[in-house]
């Protein structure tokens, strides 16, 4: 099954590929998370749809 992580925003998404050159092995670890959940979506812990902002579930 394939995969595609989708950042809630820009700046997210820059700050998370700038994480690579200031803390490669935070990096690492976050991105071997996102892999894992890849592999299972429902690994670690769910979150209950009421917690879940509105502005992520629109823009999902």
């Amino acid at each position: 099954m394939e995969c595609k992580v989708i950042f809630a925003d820009e700046k997210l998404k820059q700050t998370f590929e700038e994480l690579k050159s200031k803390d490669e092995r935070l990096f690492k670890e976050v991105e071997k998370a996102l892999n894992e959940i890849c592999k299972n979506a429902f690994c670690g812990r769910n979150v209950r749809k009421k917690l879940i902002p509105t502005e992520l579930i629109q823009k999902i």
